[in-house]
């Protein structure tokens, strides 16, 4: 409740019904005064701030000490002193996300090769040059220059020590040589577009493929949000069809899920953070890598454990269908990524 005046008129400003009391009966608005000084913008600020702390650092207490107990307590009905699931998962992957982009930022991505040793990326300025000088008698210096770069580019490819490629092949066009007459017209679409993403990569980068694969995967990384988000449905459609003997309905697993997400991004948060930060001492490295080791086992376990408070099943059964969920997450997180990568180089 503010602490704010009540205004003297007894007329609702947001429905104009009569406000008897402090409420109005129709819409529920507070009858104030809505002249509002700094001071009270402020004030109402820090209270709603500390308001959502407080429920934040009770949910977070509650999802760490008793696994499962938070999820459980707001299908229950008990949800005064959460945070609603969605509210939580938002804030939790917010900063999560946030302190991984700038943790790892694309100077992480880009390969270290000196131009000299930049082979592809120098036949590509010399076959642009080549073009810009045909008819002209300085193209037979360059066509010099371009063959034997080709000749040491072969080279290097046949005994395995080129250095200058990316590991992802970034062709996912059809052969050459093979007769597409047969394929469908989405194969003919696929084809053509990884020709047209294939050229767009390689004038972007001057034919420099480690820089263009490098550029795929940062882009792909930058997604990894939306690829989580995705996720949890199925997550949560995994765990109806293991608990389908349950009747529950599906709304029930979705809760769990979220409130299960929300709580790996806070945990990862910190990994993040112990992980990343210099320390000045051999002894303190030691402490956080042993930290870190025992989140990361905590994160299993923790399923579980959460797995045994929600659904309240025998411990046989619980860990049967533990394993069985992990195994399905696992296919569906490796598949999204393929998919993510796919897409994102093909758009």
């Amino acid at each position: 409740m503010s602490h704010k005046k009540l205004r003297e008129e007894k007329n609702c400003l947001n429905c104009g019904q009569n406000v008897e009391e402090r409420f109005c009966t129709h819409c529920g608005q507070e009858n104030l005064q809505i002249q509002d000084s700094a001071f009270h913008l402020i004030i109402h600020y820090i209270q709603d701030m500390f308001h959502y702390d407080g429920k934040f650092w009770h949910t977070l207490k509650m999802l760490i000490l008793k696994p499962g107990l938070v999820a459980k307590e707001y299908m229950e009905g008990k949800r005064s002193q959460n945070l609603e699931p969605l509210r939580f998962y938002v804030f939790a992957s917010t900063v999560f996300f946030l302190l991984l982009f700038y943790m790892v930022s694309n100077a992480n991505w880009q390969t270290n090769i000196a131009p000299q040793f930049n082979y592809n990326k120098r036949l590509y300025n010399l076959d642009q040059e080549k073009k810009y000088l045909e008819g002209s008698p300085d193209t037979a210096y360059v066509v010099l220059l371009r063959k034997n770069l080709r000749v040491k580019l072969d080279s290097l490819n046949k005994s395995g020590g080129d250095s200058t490629r990316g590991d992802l092949v970034l062709d996912l066009s059809l052969p050459e040589s093979e007769d597409t007459s047969s394929h469908s017209w989405l194969e003919k679409w696929v084809d053509r577009r990884a020709h047209e993403k294939t050229k767009e990569l390689t004038e972007k980068h001057e034919g420099d493929e480690a820089r263009a694969a490098t550029d795929i995967l940062s882009e792909a990384f930058h997604k990894l949000p939306q690829l989580l988000f995705l996720s949890m449905p199925f997550f949560a459609f995994f765990l109806k069809l293991l608990y389908i003997s349950k009747r529950r309905n599906y709304v029930e697993h979705l809760i769990f899920s979220i409130y299960f997400f929300a709580y790996l991004f806070v945990m990862m948060t910190i990994i993040l953070i112990l992980n990343f930060r210099n320390y000045s001492s051999l002894i303190m490295q030691s402490v956080a890598n042993y930290v870190i080791g025992g989140l990361i086992m905590y994160l299993y376990i923790y399923l579980l454990l959460a797995m045994k408070r929600f659904y309240n099943d025998r411990w046989m059964y619980v860990v049967l269908r533990y394993f069985v969920l992990l195994s399905l997450f696992l296919i569906l997180l490796i598949v999204l990524f393929l998919i993510n990568v796919v897409l994102t180089y093909m758009w």
